[in-house]
């Protein structure tokens, strides 16, 4: 048991290993997912899938087979899949080269039926489609299909791609200045981010009242009917009141917003003074791409594992058979991703706010530890058990989610007709939705009290939500105004880089003579800015959360009074009239 003196300096140094039944547990689920994989890539053949099938099984374009020249798959006729034959091109006027098989038996499209009767099918002016199949250009899907197929050989297409390689130097001085944008608004909340709160919190008071005046002005109009006066001059007062019961919660939650406020500095303070932090999610962005790749090559491999029945008469896609152990292998791979994916984030999120823990209880000292290096090595080395614990409950929350909407899908003709269903489905689906709301946050919640203390995963969350409802008003205050902050900064960075790429390709020779239009580069622009904005403002997140746990801690080891909150903190403490200590270096 953590004893409140071996916290007194900040986040426990001597730790145990924790939930090790859990690790035990995620090293056996490791494992297997390994070895499932390492069986598909040992027995599956993905070519049985890629390269399609004519009726006879000869796969079209697969090397080393007898159709290795004859890459694309014909419907000889239009309206079945039944008499297919490999050919070297789609056919247009006249029969192309192909491939005869047992049912196409010559390029001129002679057809054996099973009654050994033969017919001759003219051939069907046709377009490829992904070079792999020919598609009859009368038929609806060829339409949509080929409507794609020449988006990218149009012309405009061909230019946009050209732009994106041609301002490829531009995206990258957009994303420098989202990074440089990223610190600049830390250090602007690290100032203002008072003066931006309270003109939102007038705004929306101004809003209920204007909103007020204004319906109470139109109820007065005598062009509406008396009962649409009646409705406006209703809204007008419901307005002046929520805005007057606004107006009370804020004045009573004045401190709370104004603690609020004192952790976004703060969490603003820790970026700005360890804003290498932001490269571990990015890190753990890279490492998760290669999980996914893996993982993605792996289904395919197992996928293709199985066997193909001999046929009469074969069927363009693959049709395989799956004994149950390898059905069931398929599915636990593919379901077990989200554990990993799960733990990934519960990792990433333990190391931020150790990092943070550490900076918190090191304000009054100088620290040298690498907090992340350390944060890393503890969380895989000591909590590996818990971290795995809270991400497969969170992983089961993500999978009956997944379930929840598949059953929502399936039975949706049925839910249209039956108002008892499509209520039950959609309370169903808004009940699993606000339970993994609930539960990310309280994993994170558990995360940052390990982090602090060292606890078993369950008796990390327990004590973390007895300190969510003992102090409520300052977590809602917190996520309010955290909300604020999130959405001002995403949309301010967002902009603001993209525009000003914007200007470099539109007023620029280099880029003017080079580029045909803006629009496909300024997509880009908007969406790696966002992505930028949203790495660094996810660790803002992340570490306001940490902070307001810490001090919490700090209050209750101190009877009431604090020894290392940072300044913005202190500030707050010393305008509140709340005891400050100082430590001794």
């Amino acid at each position: 048991v953590t004893t409140n003196e071996e916290l007194r300096d900040g986040p426990l140094k001597d730790r145990r290993c924790t939930d090790v039944f859990c690790f035990l547990v995620f090293l056996v689920f490791i494992a297997a997912m390994v070895v499932v994989g390492v069986f598909g890539f040992m027995n599956g053949d993905p070519a049985l899938i890629i390269y399609p099938h004519d009726s006879s099984g000869n796969q079209c374009g697969r090397p080393g087979t007898p159709a290795e020249n004859y890459p694309l798959l014909y419907f000889v006729d239009p309206d079945s899949a039944k008499f297919t034959v490999c050919v070297k091109e789609c056919p247009h006027t006249e029969a192309p080269e192909c491939l005869p098989n047992n049912w196409v038996v010559n390029c001129k499209f002679t057809v054996k039926h099973e009654n050994n009767k033969t017919e001759h099918i003219d051939p069907v002016d046709s377009v490829s489609f992904i070079k792999k199949v020919c598609l009859p250009e009368e038929s609806k899907n060829a339409e949509a299909h080929e409507a794609v197929l020449q988006g990218f050989q149009d012309s405009k297409m061909v230019d946009y791609l050209d732009d994106l390689a041609n301002s490829w130097l531009a995206l990258v001085g957009v994303v420098v200045v989202s990074v440089v944008l990223s610190l600049v608004f830390m250090f602007l909340l690290r100032y203002l981010a008072g003066v931006v709160v309270w003109a939102s919190i007038l705004i929306i008071l101004a809003a209920f009242t204007l909103f007020g005046l204004y319906m109470y002005w139109e109820s007065s109009n005598t062009k509406y009917s008396s009962d649409n006066q009646d409705l406006f001059l209703g809204l007008g007062i419901a307005s002046w009141v929520l805005g007057f019961i606004a107006l009370v919660l804020f004045i009573f939650m004045f401190r709370k917003i104004e603690l609020a406020i004192a952790i976004v500095k703060s969490a603003a303070l820790f970026i700005s003074e360890t804003s290498h932090i932001v490269l571990f999610p990015l890190v753990m962005f890279f490492i998760s791409v290669g999980i996914y790749a893996y993982w993605v090559l792996a289904l395919l491999y197992l996928y293709s594992s199985g066997e193909m029945p001999e046929s009469d008469i074969y069927s363009p896609i693959a049709q395989l058979t799956w004994n149950e152990n390898l059905r069931n292998a398929f599915y636990f791979e593919l379901v077990g991703i989200l554990w990993i994916n799960s733990f990934k984030i519960a990792l990433t999120q333990f190391v931020v706010s150790y990092s943070v823990c550490v900076w918190y209880f090191s304000q009054n000292r100088d620290s040298e530890e690498s907090k992340v290096c350390r944060g890393l090595g503890l969380g895989l080395f000591y909590h590996i058990g818990s971290l795995a614990f809270g991400s497969f409950v969170l992983a089961v929350v993500w999978l009956v989610k997944f379930v929840v909407s598949l059953l929502a899908k399936t039975h949706r003709e049925a839910a249209e007709s039956n108002p008892l269903i499509k209520c039950i489905c959609g309370c169903m689906a808004c009940f699993v939705s606000c339970f993994e709301r609930l539960l990310k946050f309280l994993d994170h919640q558990a995360y940052i009290r390990i982090a602090l203390t060292g606890e078993p995963f369950c008796e990390a969350a327990r004590n973390a939500f007895d300190t969510i409802i003992t102090h409520a008003s300052d977590y809602i205050a917190l996520g309010g105004v955290g909300a604020i902050f999130q959405t001002l900064g995403r949309v301010l960075i967002t902009v603001v880089s993209s525009y000003l790429g914007y200007l470099a390709i539109t007023h620029y020779d280099y880029y003017t003579e080079r580029l045909d239009s803006p629009v496909m580069p300024l997509i880009v622009f908007v969406l790696f800015s966002y992505l930028v904005s949203s790495l660094f403002l996810s660790v803002y997140e992340m570490a306001s959360d940490t902070i307001i746990q810490a001090y919490l801690l700090d209050e209750s080891l101190n009877n009431g009074s604090t020894i290392f909150a940072p300044e913005p903190l202190l500030e707050f403490m010393q305008e509140h009239g709340h005891k400050i200590k100082k430590k001794s270096s």
